[in-house]
Parts: C-alpha cells; sequence; structure tokens
C-alpha cells in the first residue's frame, strides 16, 4: 500500500493529487500564491490543472503522469524518482 497524507485542506487552484504529494515529500505550497491564481479563473468550479502543476514546479516539484502499477510506482518513489 502506498499511504499519502490526508488532505483537509480547501485548495481551489492545485489538484488533489499536488496537494497530497507535496505534503508526502514535505514541501508546503503556498494557498496564498493558489488563491491569487485562482482569481483570475472566478467562473471555474474545481482545480485549475496547468497553474497548479506550474505553482507546484515554482516550488520545487516535478510533476509527471506515469502509467504503471502500485507496485512498480513505489519502487520510483523509493529510488527518488529519477526519470
Amino acid at each position: 500500500m502506498l499511504s499519502l497524507p490526508i488532505v483537509n485542506d480547501e485548495n481551489i487552484c492545485l489538484p488533489l493529487v499536488i496537494t497530497a504529494a507535496s505534503k508526502y515529500w514535505g514541501i508546503d505550497l503556498p494557498f496564498s500564491e493558489a488563491r491569487e491564481i485562482a482569481k483570475k479563473y472566478s467562473n471555474i468550479k474545481g482545480s485549475i490543472m496547468i497553474e497548479g502543476i506550474e505553482l507546484a514546479e515554482r516550488h520545487g516539484l516535478a510533476c509527471l503522469i506515469i502509467n504503471s502499477t502500485t507496485k512498480e510506482l513505489k519502487k520510483l518513489i523509493d529510488m527518488g524518482i529519477h526519470l
């Protein structure tokens, strides 16, 4: 099992997976910056994917979509995900 932290934050910009991953790696993403970004999209319901990814990357995360099994994903995380 891959255990990710529980996310209770209501973040109007970051996709849930980015929020969970940032907490897993111990990186605090600034919600104030996310709220400022979200103001440009006041009529949108839900997360703003590209802007959320760019915010995460500005604060030290790299974003990838990997099509693999949980076992392979855990192995990549243990190795530090060098792709």
